[in-house]
């Protein structure tokens, strides 16, 4: 009987559900998202991409770092690589990858082409 009700009580849920209006769907997930959102303390998202911290210029490391804008690879190579691949490199060298849309994008952006 148990299983009965449950099934029963699952189906309400999904009739009323469906008897909301699309309007207050909606504006219910945006609720949820805001709270979500509210209640994540942790720093941006992984895929987020964020310049060089301040504290990284003090470290050896840090200013080979800020020297070197670029891979060392040529367009040529760049362009063989794949897509996963040269965004990893843009995070690697503090770049963004917004607006990228074909691989030449992503090239140009890594590496400019000379002038």
């Amino acid at each position: 009987k148990r299983e009965e009700q449950k099934t029963q009580e699952e189906t309400n849920e999904e009739k009323r559900a469906r008897s909301r209006s699309r309007e207050r769907r909606q504006k219910e997930r945006l609720e949820a998202i805001k709270a979500r959102v509210a209640s994540d303390t942790s720093s941006a998202p992984g895929w987020v991409v964020t310049g060089p911290s301040a504290g990284a210029g003090s470290s050896q490391a840090g200013k080979e770092q800020a020297k070197v804008r670029e891979p060392q690879e040529s367009r040529e190579e760049l362009m063989k690589l794949s897509v996963g691949r040269l965004k990893e490199l843009m995070k690697e060298f503090g770049k963004s990858a917004r607006g990228c849309l074909e691989k030449k994008d992503f090239v140009d952006r890594l590496k400019p082409p000379p002038k």
